[in-house]
């Protein structure tokens, strides 16, 4: 340990006793040796911050960050020094740096919900995994405070998983030993099995309750786009006659994505699609209905009262109407979807726009570019200002390699959104407009990457991308956009924080291929060659076509990841 260590060390054991003296004195014997010592000069700042000798303080900060501009604690420390003294605007110049060169992401979250209660901002901070938000809205109350969807998500499927434990557990205590010996059944064992049966047929309910949806939407002439039992990352995922069909880790609920291709009727053809899950689960309550109380739950196995007592409570779940989070997205139960068409709360263009945004989204993510324009056309022929069909087809553009009519796209979007000129009846279909502005931020941020920008470009898309971020926390495709721009811009160790996170949520190959490229990136950028092959090595593997895999490994703007 050098003399300069030594001292330092002596500084802050003085400091740990609030023998403030001692260790001013320590830290200055540090600047006599070394004047440019950045850590001497934010430590002795600190003792004088503590005695509230704020202008001896300011002046070692300074130091300390002309010594090392990059010290982030510093500036966090600058700007506890400043807002102690009621200097707001500095104190929050001084926070603004520390979130740009900190990486630790959890003292940046509490930085930001510093920033807007400072700013008299709403926002909402995760109990669970910290993350900020400014749209606090978006968070969920529970018994152990706000969540982010990211979380509630994953408390739901840890509720699963649990559940699927319960199962098992029974199945070894209680099924088995009664199938091998010749003991009479006790009571428990009926009475376990059973609460294990209600909890495997529920699961297996969701297939017909998603299959009365499609049939119901192709006897009125729709077009079924997808049928979805569970939530979280595909198992198994195949095309069947047009229609996906995929199955998630999770068996929570599921979904069954439809539209309708023409306005006759759209609303009534929608509500009857919607209700035919409940009708079915109605209709297994009234058939098994009879034999209900003949069944004792600790005597027999109770099949068909299990059966009442399954779809009476999906029943009664789907009428509730309340919003369910799938994933990173926010849909309504079938009640709550049935209540606004009967309340009239959304216009027959909302569910109209609906098909045509599915027919191109599902054509773009099975790579049939030229279905997906087709089908946006179609759409922007009735809906010509219609935004979410207007970023399909710039992302289209994106995946195609036709980088610059693509980032103009997103930059015409962002800035009419942002001028707040659309007609209303535009502005109708855009769900939540905080939403919808936080992904154009992020998807022009994101697509200019392509373009290899110059540093004005690049300041003008971090700080988009940052925007996006500081919205929607939690969605997979702003914190992938974040992690890859900080790698961009000389931040690997942040980045890979921020990758690997949205990598845990990704649900597709693609998706997983195209992160785990910019994580290669980041990687390569902290010098880390052997686990930058590795991870572009799985990239490829996952989705060998991806379109940011193969720029990265072809650009010529980044060393090549062998």
């Amino acid at each position: 340990m050098t003399a300069v260590d030594e001292l330092l060390a002596q500084g802050r054991q003085h400091a740990k006793k609030r023998a403030w003296e001692a260790a001013i004195i320590a830290y200055e014997e540090v600047l006599d040796l070394e004047p440019d010592n950045a850590r001497a000069h934010s430590a002795l700042a600190g003792v004088y911050q503590i005695q509230e000798r704020f202008e001896q303080a300011e002046v070692h900060y300074h130091a300390a960050l002309q010594a090392d501009p990059h010290m982030a604690e510093a500036y966090y420390d600058l700007g506890q020094c400043y807002k102690t003294q009621g200097r707001l605007a500095e104190a929050q110049a001084a926070f603004e740096r520390f979130v740009d060169l900190s990486e630790k992401p959890r003292k940046i979250a509490e930085v930001r919900a510093l920033l807007a209660t400072m700013t008299q901002q709403p926002f909402a901070t995760c109990e669970r995994c910290g993350n900020f938000t400014t749209l606090g809205r978006m968070y969920k109350t529970t018994v152990t405070g706000k969540l982010c969807p990211r979380c509630c998500v994953k408390k739901q499927t840890g509720g699963s998983l649990f559940t699927w434990l319960f199962i098992g557990l029974t199945v070894i205590l209680c099924v088995v030993p009664s199938w091998f010996t010749d003991a009479v059944p006790s009571s428990w064992h009926y009475l376990f099995t059973n609460l294990a049966l209600c909890m495997v047929i529920s699961y297996v309910m969701i297939i017909p309750h998603e299959l009365a949806h499609a049939v119901v939407a192709w006897t009125l002439k729709g077009k079924v786009f997808e049928i979805c039992i569970g939530l979280g990352p595909v198992v198994w995922q195949k095309t069947l006659r047009g229609v996906r069909v995929s199955l998630r880790k999770y068996p929570i609920a599921g979904y069954c994505v439809l539209g309708f291709p023409t306005r006759t009727w759209i609303a009534v053809r929608s509500f009857l699609a919607m209700s035919a899950g409940i009708v079915f689960s109605a209709v297994m309550v009234l058939l098994f209905l009879p034999d209900f109380w003949r069944e004792d739950m600790s005597s027999a196995y109770a099949w068909r009262t299990i059966i009442v007592l399954v779809n009476f409570m999906q029943v009664l779940f789907n009428l509730l109407p309340r919003k369910l989070q799938l994933g990173s997205m926010v849909s309504m139960t079938d009640g709550g979807q049935m209540l606004h068409i009967l309340l009239g709360k959304l216009s027959p263009a909302v569910y109209h726009l609906g098909y045509f945004l599915h027919e191109s989204m599902y054509a773009w993510q099975a790579r049939a570019y030229d279905a997906a324009l087709a089908a946006t056309a179609a759409g922007l022929a009735i809906y010509p200002d219609n935004i979410p069909l207007k970023n399909i087809q710039a992302i289209v553009y994106l995946e195609q390699g036709r980088y610059v009519e693509s980032v103009a796209a997103f930059k015409g979007l962002l800035t009419a959104f942002e001028k707040g000129t659309l007609p209303a009846d535009v502005l109708q279909t855009l769900g939540d407009a905080d939403v919808m502005r936080a992904l154009l931020l992020n998807n022009y941020a994101y697509g200019a990457l392509f373009l290899l920008p110059d540093a004005d470009l690049l300041r003008e898309i971090y700080t988009c991308a940052q925007q996006a971020y500081i919205m929607l926390p939690w969605h997979d495709a702003t914190e992938s956009t974040w992690g890859a721009i900080l790698a961009y811009t000389g931040r690997p160790k942040l980045a890979l924080i921020h990758l690997q996170a949205a990598l845990t949520q990704e649900d597709t190959a693609t998706s997983k291929a195209n992160t785990l490229a910019y994580i290669a990136f980041a990687h390569q950028q902290a010098g880390a060659r052997e686990e930058a092959a590795a991870c572009m090595a799985r990239a490829v593997a996952l989705d060998n076509e991806s379109y940011v895999v193969r720029h990265l490994r072809n650009s010529s703007a980044f060393e090549r990841i062998a």
